[in-house]
């Protein structure tokens, strides 16, 4: 019995290769098996021959009537190894059924962002041809082959697959580095030089697809030179260059190896109604000598198989017509999407403008990133985020993370930190969330963690990446105004899969998936995505974008953009130069408000808004000097101290002999001193490096070192620089300027920064009860409570312009400047406005608490995601401001932002005296009382359970209730109401008790 002609499927099969199914083996399978058990080979040759396979090995019976020819001992020997044949398969598909699924690298593609993951299965089988242009597959381990026949292995297999794809006319991809049990297991291997397998590959072809030695008469000889040459030209079209597929350890760690993959497409255009023999193919070791033999080869099953050449072209005369027509079946349609606009819409949450987005704050949560999709990320960089949970412990040193900490500023924090163990305002304030991006590796990579599987991640992460997301949903961000966008760059098959479980941490923190929008530029990564979800949650994905890739992603995101936020934005700097300032820089300097040369070029961001916050007596912006420079406009008026500042005072300060010097602007509430300040910061831009100090700090040191940073930008080695001026606006005592400014001194000290004049002029903004008329001196301004006969005039002008808008410029602070706050006129334009008041309605009520903390608690607000919450605005229902929800009521109160520990938006009545008038107003015409205004505040659970401003609200409130004077053991609210409702401080205060019963209280009060 001959066999040496043995099934090439069979030559150089290993145990790893075999089906784990014992029932696909075929009859080579089993004699391989049987001589693996050390069966003699003649016996194994024996059951050979009677063609048994694995079916017939399972059934005893039918394998007892096959091995009647055997010997007892060669039958004992089978039988005792079947059982534990049985065993081992069990185990092998108990492993297959525990191993995530992959779907191949796409066929024919070199760029994709794909990567395969250690031990997971590829979801395809090995198979013959289906339509001619889905592949079939074939795996290879290559893992037990030896380095020295490594080379000639490989391209043994290439060329023998090959020409059984071209000649059966169906495409083909062959895995090396994938075994064949667990069937499509991916094993990877180690490579120490991709090259040479391209190179090898090119000579193989070359060597068997030309024919050689054959005798040809001498006029035949050109022709079939050409043939031949044609042949090995078709085969190289048709047999792609080798791809390497990175393979990924459990962790999602590289594991040194990769998958090698060959892609065979013998397209009708190429390979027309040729058909492909090979020359010098060695079949098995009886072939090896057997040089210059020729061999057909097609594909058969899940194998490649010897066939005659002549009977097979007599037999499939017709396939070069089937392949042609299965190609034209095939060809890509261009599917019909809206893709591009739902994205603009569900980032946006309806603006479709990225500069006034209906979402404050975004978090990105992504997996491990390729190096292709980097090209296409730029959307990130301009993005409002608070965080990103990375999910790739690889990040910093390849990754996302490497990518965009090149352009913007992160703070890098493991999970473990957001542990709540404190008060949740020193913790955000610890991790500077509303102030920098948090950087948030969710899987290791800094500090010496080390990553985890999916398995060992549940256990010693999964509760700290939780405590992460309940932390940043119910502490840190407001209701309803957040965006959590996965990145689906990786696929994720299994629901173990770390980022499939933290999206089912956002989904319960934010009650379901309306503000979560899913990303993949890949359809079949969210195929499996949607597929988990549906199967977890019986729903789809409501907000999902899979149909663009991730250029048009990024293109159409950036184009959300005004063209003033794509621009540069620059320093002065020497003799009229200008230095970029990077956003990376901004973003460091973040205790700043940095003020440009081009502040507010290419584009008018939301005038409207802008300028009724300020003309209702809200803290100017940068955009209403913008506004005032513009034609027709008079956004800012020039007030009469802006020129003696700019042309008298600063200049004298120059000649001052210290590093840091400074000067007053002294003002009372609403008599634009602020506004001053600031003007003198715009008018002076292009001559000094400008800046606001933004936060309330008694972190002196920090506030100069980025004082001192901002000096020396892109100048550490020019010899002279442009000062800075920078203005602060919140201290309460002189001391705490003299504090900054003898930090700024030693900073300069410290940097080796030397002057004969000032490096740092600071503009101080200082509120006084009431400012007379005081003339100014060397270092102080004074603002007095009233108009000069020019600023009379301008302010006229302005009021002109209002009436020409037919605003109702009643409550605008030009109306109550220009009556210098005259009791009768105040009386008059609040009796018209609350003249329906309802304290049944909510907005009634909320404005009535804001008018109330307005007058018994300094600085007091209502943060705007707290009346949204209050109010009932919903993110996804009509566009509403929360302005619009007040009504009229929105016309006594304005925007401000508080920067403090942390930093927010609230709302505030536009001034005092207002606030007074009002709560006169309510309890002498609509019979409201501070009692019932003051137990509706203390009841509202609300109040007090929102996010980052809490702490300060509880303060507010305790402080209004319980701050007794020198001369009252209760406080001017207390005492005001037992004067308005006597008896009714009593059920005050026991709601303050209720309300604050973790705090301490004086037991008088009580």
């Amino acid at each position: 019995m001959n066999t040496s002609r043995l099934s090439e499927k069979n030559e150089g099969k290993t145990a790893s290769e075999r089906p784990v199914d014992i029932s696909d083996w075929n009859r080579d399978h089993v004699r391989q098996w049987m001589l693996e058990i050390q069966m003699d080979e003649g016996h194994a040759d024996i059951l050979y021959n009677q063609g048994l396979n694995g079916a017939g090995l399972l059934h005893l019976k039918e394998a007892n009537r096959l091995m009647q020819n055997l010997p007892s001992n060669a039958k004992e020997l089978i039988f005792q190894n079947i059982d534990l044949l049985k065993d081992k398969t069990e185990k092998l598909n108990d492993m297959v059924a525990q191993l995530c699924s992959l779907k191949p690298y796409p066929f024919n593609r070199y760029d994709a962002s794909y990567r395969y993951t250690e031990n997971s299965i590829l979801d395809v089988t090995e198979t013959g041809p289906k339509d001619l242009i889905h592949p079939c597959h074939e795996f290879k381990g290559f893992t037990d082959t030896p380095g020295e026949h490594r080379m000639e292995k490989y391209t043994f297999e290439v060329i023998r697959f090959a020409a059984a794809c071209m000649n059966s006319r169906s495409n083909g991809t062959i895995h090396f580095g994938v075994a064949d049990a667990p069937h499509g297991r991916i094993l990877g291997v180690s490579i120490p030089k991709t090259d040479d397998f391209g190179v090898q590959q090119k000579h193989a072809i070359e060597r068997h697809f030309k024919e050689k030695n054959v005798q040809i008469g001498e006029g035949a000889k050109d022709v079939h030179i050409a043939e031949s040459e044609q042949n090995v030209q078709m085969a190289k079209r048709c047999i792609k260059p080798p791809r390497f597929v990175e393979v990924l350890k459990a962790d999602m760690t590289f594991s040194g190896k990769y998958v090698i993959e060959v892609d065979i497409e013998p397209s009708s255009i190429v390979c027309q109604d040729f058909y492909f023999k090979t020359f010098d193919v060695v079949i098995n070791e009886d072939a090896k000598n057997k040089k210059g033999g020729e061999s057909f080869f097609i594909r058969d099953g899940n194998s490649s198989k010897l066939v005659e050449y002549d009977k097979y072209i007599e037999n499939n005369a017709q396939l070069f017509e089937e392949r042609k027509d299965a190609e034209e079946k095939h060809r890509s349609v261009v599917k019909i999407h809206a893709h591009g606009s739902a994205l603009s819409e569900m980032i946006t949450g309806g603006t479709h403008s990225m500069n006034s987005p209906r979402f404050t704050s975004y978090i990105v949560v992504a997996n491990k990133s390729h190096p292709v999709q980097h090209e296409n990320l730029d959307f990130l960089l301009g993005m409002n985020l608070m965080a990103v949970l990375d999910f790739d412990p690889q990040s910093a040193e390849n990754g996302l993370n490497k990518l965009l900490k090149e352009k913007r500023m992160f703070n890098e924090h493991l999970p473990v930190q957001y542990k709540d163990t404190g008060a949740v305002v020193d913790i955000a304030s610890s991790l500077e969330l509303t102030k920098i991006t948090s950087w948030v590796f969710c899987n290791g990579g800094i500090n010496g963690e080390a990553p985890s599987d999916a398995d060992k991640w549940e256990k010693e992460k999964s509760s700290s990446v939780r405590d992460v997301v309940s932390f940043l949903c119910r502490n840190i961000l407001p209701r309803k105004k957040i965006l959590v966008i996965f990145l689906l760059f990786s696929q994720v098959s299994e629901a173990s899969d770390p980022l499939f479980q933290t999206f089912e941490m956002f989904q319960k923190e934010l009650m379901g998936q309306n503000q979560i929008l899913c990303i993949s530029d890949n359809e079949t990564s969210y195929t499996y995505w949607n597929d988990l979800i549906n199967q977890q949650h019986k729903c789809d994905i409501s907000k999902r974008i899979y149909e663009l890739s991730l250029a048009e992603i990024n293109g159409t995101i950036l184009s959300l953009w005004s063209d003033m936020r794509k621009l540069i934005r620059f320093q002065p700097s020497c003799g009229g130069s200008k230095v970029a300032l990077f956003k990376k820089t901004e973003e460091f300097l973040h205790m700043l408000s940095i003020l440009c040369v081009n502040q507010c070029d290419g584009g008018h961001h939301d005038k409207q808004l802008h300028e009724e916050n300020f003309d209702k007596g809200g803290k100017a912006s940068w955009w209403n000097f913008y506004y005032s420079e513009q034609p027709g406009s008079a956004s800012v008026v020039k007030r009469d101290k802006l020129d003696y500042i700019v042309n008298t005072i600063i200049p004298n300060m120059l000649n001052q002999k210290r590093a840091c010097v400074f000067f007053n602007i002294f003002h009372a509430q609403g008599w634009g001193g602020t506004t001053l300040a600031m003007h003198v910061l715009w008018t002076l831009k292009e001559e000094y490096r400008c800046a606001v100090l933004k936060d309330t700090t008694d972190d002196y040191t920090a506030a100069a070192k980025q004082v001192v940073q901002l000096l020396t930008y892109k100048t550490k080695e020019q010899p002279t620089r442009l000062p800075v001026l920078v203005m602060t606006d919140h201290f309460q005592d002189i001391l705490n300027v003299l504090t900054l400014q003898q930090q700024i001194e030693e900073e300069c000290l410290d940097q080796h920064i030397f002057s004969k004049s000032p490096q740092v002029i600071i503009v101080n903004c200082m509120r006084v009860d009431s400012c007379e008329p005081t003339e100014a001196t060397a270092d102080a301004v004074y603002i007095p409570q009233y108009l000069s006969d020019n600023e009379l005039k301008l302010f006229g002008e302005k009021m002109e312009e209002f009436k020409k808008t037919n605003r109702n410029t009643e409550t605008f602070y030009v109306s109550m400047i220009v009556n210098n706050f005259s009791s009768d006129y105040i009386q008059r334009v609040v009796k018209n406005i609350l003249k329906d008041f309802n304290f049944q309605h909510k907005n009634a009520q909320l404005f009535a608490v804001l008018v109330l903390l307005h007058i018994y608690s300094k600085n007091a607000l209502l943060s705007v995601s707290t009346c949204e919450e209050f109010l009932g605005l919903q993110t996804e229902a009509e566009l509403l401001r929360v302005e619009d929800a007040f009504e009229k009521f929105s016309s006594l109160l304005k925007r401000c932002t508080v920067f403090s520990k942390v930093t927010f938006e609230g709302m505030q009545v536009i001034h005092s005296i207002i606030a007074q008038r009002c709560l006169e107003e309510l309890s002498a015409c609509h019979g409201v009382t501070k009692a019932q205004i003051a137990n509706l505040l203390l009841t509202t659970a609300l109040f007090y359970e929102n996010t980052l401003e809490k702490l300060k609200f509880l303060q507010d409130v305790q402080d209004m209730l319980l701050k007794s004077s020198p001369k009252n053991e209760f406080s001017r609210l207390i005492q005001d109401i037992k004067k308005e409702t006597p008896g009714m401080e009593e059920t005050v205060l026991l709601n303050a008790a209720e309300c604050f019963k973790s705090k301490a209280m004086h037991r008088p009060q009580i």
